[in-house]
């Protein structure tokens, strides 16, 4: 970081850094945007099982946008408090595992559900997941 809070670019030009705020602001545009997408793919699907795995800010976000429409959801997460923290105050089933593992995601009813939304903290975890739920299920 240079004086005054900013970053310096490799050109030695001075940028200014987003502040927290920003950043806070960009996920959560973000995350408005993912569930608009989402929201739009469900629309076509007659009957909505959903699995997220991943228990953040995001995946509770989801979770309490989703649960709220009547659809059928499982969560996936390595800690079991934010499985719990999701199963306690949402309309949710919760799953303590490996969102990779292929024995989870069966427990978690991939061979049935119409979605699998990863939204874990690791992209090439996510990916991982969704290459095994289309190969494992028809989501």
């Amino acid at each position: 970081l240079g004086a005054g809070g900013t970053c310096l670019a490799r050109t030695e030009v001075e940028r200014r850094c987003p502040s927290d705020q920003e950043i806070s602001d960009f996920l959560v545009w973000h995350c408005v945007l993912k569930y608009i997408q989402i929201r739009l793919l469900l629309e076509e699907l007659p009957y909505h099982e959903v699995i997220i795995v991943g228990c953040g800010k995001v995946g509770y976000t989801l979770v309490e946008q989703l649960g709220s429409e009547d659809h059928d959801i499982v969560v996936i997460d390595e800690k079991p408090e934010k499985v719990s923290t999701i199963t306690n105050n949402l309309d949710a089933m919760g799953i303590v595992g490996n969102g990779i593992n292929h024995q989870i995601l069966i427990d978690a009813g991939i061979t049935t559900a119409d979605l699998l939304i990863a939204v874990t903290g690791d992209d090439e975890k996510n990916l991982l997941c969704c290459v095994i739920a289309r190969k494992t299920g028809h989501c």
